[in-house]
């Protein structure tokens, strides 16, 4: 999980699973979905983030609730590095 702050009230969401990764569309999808599901959980606690998910394993149907456990934990992790990110949401002009 990559994130960055946007200055947005509300936090955006990409996701990135490869063929390589995942060889059937069935499956990249099934990953998708369970991703968006996680991040509508904790949608509030990401607030005025881009939060990209780029797939480095495939995980089954099964894993859903170690991978709620991993993605809260990666959320708390990625909310502690939006409070230590100073930003100013106006432009600055550099001339």
């Amino acid at each position: 999980m990559m994130a960055r702050p946007n200055g947005l009230p509300y936090a955006r969401l990409g996701l990135v699973v490869g063929r390589k990764v995942c060889p059937t569309a069935v499956g990249r999808n099934y990953m998708k979905r369970v991703c968006r599901e996680l991040f509508r959980r904790y949608v509030d606690r990401l607030a005025g983030l881009d939060v990209v998910i780029l797939h480095k394993k495939k995980f089954m149907p099964g894993t859903f609730v170690l991978l709620s456990t991993e993605f809260e934990i990666l959320a708390q992790s990625v909310q502690k590095c939006r409070d230590s990110f100073k930003f100013s949401s106006a432009p600055t002009n550099l001339a």
